[in-house]
Formats: structure tokens, C-alpha cells, sequence
């Protein structure tokens, strides 16, 4: 774990991102689905956490966020992410320090999302390592 004040504001291609993950929407029958990583209606991005705050940080703050809806942690590469083009992950620490953004070129449309995007949705959910039962879950 990255100590508070050394976290780098440019979050680099080595580093892991966590997406903290919620039912019904992110899973199904086990399997993490591409909505995990869909943003709003009118957005380009969607919040993730910095591996590098640790993965308790990333846990609570998840159980935080998503309450009692809050089921488990999806991790993935920055560099792997951003090697799909058209992707950037940006430090956004004004919210809270460890918070992040995957940054998409265009908006997604929650009810009717552009073709091209439902596919790059299912690969970066098929590149995460989903875990269900994080450390703190009791």
C-alpha cells in the first residue's frame, strides 16, 4: 500500500484499478458482465479505486459507496485498458484521495448504447479479475 502522500497523481500503464462491483448489475450467475464498466446515461466515465490504496481501502470504500447492493471487486490494468484504444484512467483525487476515472472517447447512452461500445465493455469486464469474496467480507 502506497502511503498517503505518495500517491502519484499520474496514474501510470503497471498500476491496478479496482471497480468496486453491485448487484444485479454487474453480475451474473457468477460472471462479471460488461455493465460493470458502463457509465451512466450522458457520461464518459466511470469511478474506479487505485490498487495502490490497498485492497481493504478499495473494499470498504466500495461497501461505502454501493451499500448493501455491494457484492465484490473487479481488478484490471491501466495498460491494458488503455492498449484498447480509445481509453485513458485519470487520477481524480478531488472526491477522495485513491479515486479514479476510466475516461471513454465518447458518451454512453443508457438506453440505447452505441454499438461500439457494448463490445469494449465485455472485453475489459473479460480482462478483470473479478473477486467475489474480498478480504474483509465476513
Amino acid at each position: 500500500m502506497a502511503a498517503v502522500y505518495d500517491l502519484p497523481v499520474l496514474v501510470e500503464d503497471a498500476e491496478n484499478i479496482v471497480r468496486a462491483v453491485k448487484t444485479p448489475y454487474h453480475i451474473k450467475k457468477g460472471k462479471l458482465l460488461g455493465n460493470a464498466f458502463r457509465p451512466p446515461k450522458g457520461v464518459r466515465a466511470v469511478s474506479v479505486i487505485r490498487e495502490l490504496m490497498g485492497l481493504d481501502f478499495c473494499e470498504l470504500k466500495g461497501r461505502e459507496i454501493c451499500g448493501d447492493s455491494f457484492i465484490g471487486m473487479a481488478i484490471v490494468n491501466v495498460g491494458g485498458l488503455r492498449g484498447l484504444g480509445d481509453i485513458d484512467v485519470t487520477d481524480e483525487r478531488a472526491e477522495f484521495l485513491g479515486h479514479a476515472h476510466i475516461n471513454y472517447r465518447q458518451m454512453a447512452d443508457a438506453d440505447n448504447p452505441s454499438a461500439d461500445l457494448i463490445p469494449l465493455f465485455k472485453k475489459i469486464a473479460a480482462m478483470a479479475q473479478y473477486i467475489p469474496n474480498t478480504p474483509l467480507s465476513g
